[in-house]
């Protein structure tokens, strides 16, 4: 009967050593957790963007103008604007970023970018869809301008 109580104790005690091995972990993670300064606003703005993306992606007819964007989805219209400080997909009213105060649309390098400026001043710029029909392959390392087709050689 005694060497059963002196198994159980030595249990105890190795759970006891496995527990306090690892409890300078534990703290370690928890201190590093505690210290990240988490965005949570930035990754709902990425996330949007990439459904964002989708859409575009099945979109045509890309027209791109300073502050709005429009095109076809599903053959119909759609426009891509600023309303009350929020990006919204009209006609409807689907949300894609909300809390913005000004709005850019332009093409890059056969890309378009949206740029934006949130309320609190932070100004992001982002790719958000690839013009349809241009291909990077026609674009030099210095050129941001579409080849010109109307030149032959003289």
């Amino acid at each position: 009967m005694s060497e059963r109580r002196g198994s159980v104790s030595v249990r105890v005690l190795v759970a006891l050593l496995v527990i306090l091995s690892l409890l300078p972990l534990a703290v370690t993670v928890f201190r590093f957790t505690a210290a990240l300064d988490f965005d949570y606003d930035t990754v709902n703005s990425e996330m949007a963007l990439m459904d964002l993306r989708r859409v575009l992606l099945l979109a045509y007819d890309l027209e791109v103008t300073d502050h709005e964007l429009d095109f076809i989805y599903h053959n119909d219209d759609y426009s891509l604007k600023v309303v009350n400080g929020k990006l919204l997909l009209q006609p409807g009213s689907q949300i894609y970023l909300n809390g913005i105060d000004e709005v850019n649309f332009y093409r890059k390098n056969g890309c378009i970018y949206l740029s934006y400026k949130e309320k609190n001043g932070k100004e992001i710029e982002r790719n958000i869809a690839k013009e349809k029909g241009i291909h990077l392959d026609d674009f030099s390392a210095d050129n941001d301008e579409l080849p010109d087709a109307d030149h032959g050689d003289e």
